[in-house]
C-alpha cells in the first residue's frame, strides 16, 4: 500500500471544486434598475495536476520503497528458516533421546546378566558375596539414567509437538507419539570456507541489512 502512494506521486491528479453564493436582498447596494448585481453566484472548477520535476524525490522514494519490500522478503525468508531449523533441531533431538533409551536399556540388562552370574557364582561357591553386592548396586545405579532417558525423550517429543503446533488427540500424550525416520548423514564433509561464502551470498538476514542500508540511503537522497 505504501508502494502504491509513493508511486502516485508520479500519476496525473484531478481536482474538482465547486461553491455558490447568495446576497441577502437587504444588504445588497443597488446601482440603478439595470445595474443591479446577481444575488446567486455559481463557480465550478476542474484541475488536472502532473508531477514535472521534483528534484529526485519521487524516484528516491520509490527506489527506497522497493528496497523496504525487499528487506521484508528477506525477514520473512528468515524467520522461516528459523522455524525449519527449530524443528528439525528438535526432530534430532528427540530421535537422540530415543537412542539413549536404548544405550540405558542395554545397560541395565547387561548389570541383570552381571548379577546373575555372581549369583550363580556365589551359589557354586566360585565367588563371593561382596561380587553379588556389587553387581547389585551397579544395576541398582543403572535404573535411573533409564528413567531419566525415557523422560527426556517425553520432553523432546512435546518439544517437537509444540514447535509444529498439532495438538494431542484426545487421551493421547507425549508416550503415544512414535516418530519415523533417522538420522541424515552427509555423503561428503563440510569445508568450512565455501559455506562461509554461500552464507554471505545466501544469508536472509544480510539480505534483509543491506536492502535496508540501500534504503536509508534512497531516503537521504528523497
Amino acid at each position: 500500500g505504501v508502494d502504491i502512494e509513493i508511486r502516485s506521486a508520479d500519476l496525473q491528479s484531478l481536482g474538482f471544486q465547486a461553491g455558490a453564493t447568495y446576497t441577502d436582498e437587504e444588504r445588497q447596494e443597488s446601482f440603478g434598475p439595470d445595474m443591479a448585481p446577481p444575488k446567486e453566484g455559481w463557480n465550478a472548477g476542474l484541475r488536472v495536476s502532473y508531477n514535472v520535476y521534483a528534484g529526485g524525490s519521487v524516484t528516491a522514494n520509490r527506489a527506497g520503497q522497493q528496497e523496504r519490500i525487499a528487506a521484508a522478503q528477506a525477514g520473512f525468508e528468515s524467520a522461516l528458516a528459523a522455524t525449519v531449523m527449530k524443528v528439525r533441531t528438535d526432530f534430532y533431538g528427540a530421535l537422540l533421546a530415543r537412542s539413549r533409551i536404548a544405550v540405558r536399556e542395554e545397560a541395565v540388562q547387561l548389570n541383570e546378566q552381571q548379577l546373575k552370574l555372581a549369583r550363580n557364582r556365589f551359589d557354586s561357591g566360585a565367588g563371593s558375596q561382596f561380587e553379588v553386592l556389587r553387581a547389585e548396586v551397579a544395576l541398582s545405579n543403572s535404573r535411573p539414567p533409564l528413567i531419566r532417558a525415557r523422560e527426556e525423550h517425553r520432553t523432546a517429543i512435546d518439544q517437537v509437538r509444540q514447535t509444529i503446533g498439532v495438538p494431542f488427540a484426545p487421551g493421547q500424550g507425549p508416550g503415544d507419539i512414535d516418530l519415523k525416520g533417522g538420522w541424515d548423514i552427509p555423503g561428503k564433509p563440510f569445508e568450512l570456507c565455501p559455506l562461509l561464502e554461500l552464507a554471505r551470498k545466501a544469508r536472509a538476514e544480510l539480505r534483509r541489512a543491506e536492502a535496508l542500508v540501500a534504503a536509508s540511503r534512497h531516503a537521504l537522497d528523497a
